[in-house]
């Protein structure tokens, strides 16, 4: 089955996080979206939602284990676009 390869891109870090995979796009973001909003003083997504992005970085086939990256990073959603209590 084929996995979509996410990541978060912290942008005062300049740096992407450790990759996660879900099976849909969409199920992705809801996650992304539940994290941003998990109220959590120890969470920098969480208290700093401007400097985190969601980026869509390949495929993974678990019947294989081959990994196909994106040619580019996607954006796919910003977090400060999520939070409650912001918008």
């Amino acid at each position: 089955m084929l996995q979509m390869c996410f990541a978060v891109y912290d942008k005062q870090a300049m740096a992407f996080g450790r990759p996660f995979f879900f099976p849909t796009r969409g199920m992705a973001i809801r996650t992304f979206m539940d994290e941003v909003n998990r109220p959590d003083e120890n969470s920098l997504i969480y208290k700093h939602p401007a400097d985190f992005a969601l980026f869509y970085i390949g495929e993974f086939n678990d019947s294989d284990g081959y990994f196909t990256p994106s040619k580019n990073p996607e954006p796919v959603a910003q977090a400060i676009d999520f939070r409650n209590d912001v918008n």
